[in-house]
């Protein structure tokens, strides 16, 4: 029940690769065509190339990982506000504004379930195991999107901690079917 790394799913278009074509580093037309791309708005453009600067250490600053996920987020790229996240925590600027917790709700409310593991494992941390915005609550928003690790997460808590609250009444898929 950790926070995770970057995740790098791409999405397929004219701008990005799919999962099973980033094995590296792009080329360099691709990396020139993320770039025109990034010019007119497109926010897997933007994703990608923060990407390629944070596997190149390019953290923040201009033209870094940190530049590109912001506005990559400002067009609601949920996996440029979950690395956005990843890179707060790793930064210790975990809780406040504009910080992991920030980029992680956001995120997991527009339904990325990585996000909303994660916020979980904030939650954890906090010792907030149960009720409103607490990991039980993270873990199941995110295991009703089918995310293993939050089902696991769920299982682990709940041979932990056993609670008297049924899966129903967590909107939890009803585990007993």
């Amino acid at each position: 029940m950790s926070i995770g790394e970057p995740v790098s799913d791409q999405q397929s278009d004219e701008a990005s690769r799919n999962d099973d074509d980033f094995r590296g580093p792009p080329t360099q037309e691709e990396a020139t065509a993320w770039r025109s791309a990034a010019k007119v708005g497109n926010a897997d453009a933007m994703y990608n190339l923060g990407l390629i600067c944070y596997q190149e250490g390019q953290l923040v600053g201009s033209d870094s990982a940190e530049t590109w996920w912001v506005l990559a987020a400002k067009e609601n790229h949920t996996e440029a506000m979950m690395n956005l996240g990843l890179l707060r925590y790793e930064q210790d600027r975990v809780f406040d504004e504009d910080s992991a917790e920030s980029w992680w709700l956001q995120a997991a409310e527009l339904g990325n379930s990585d996000a909303a593991v994660n916020l979980g494992a904030l939650r954890q941390a906090q010792q907030r195991l149960r009720g409103e915005d607490s990991a039980e609550f993270w873990w199941g928003v995110a295991a009703a999107a089918d995310n293993e690790d939050a089902a696991h997460n769920l299982a682990v808590l709940d041979e932990e901690f056993p609670s008297t609250t049924t899966s129903v009444q967590l909107g939890r898929p009803d585990e007993a079917s």
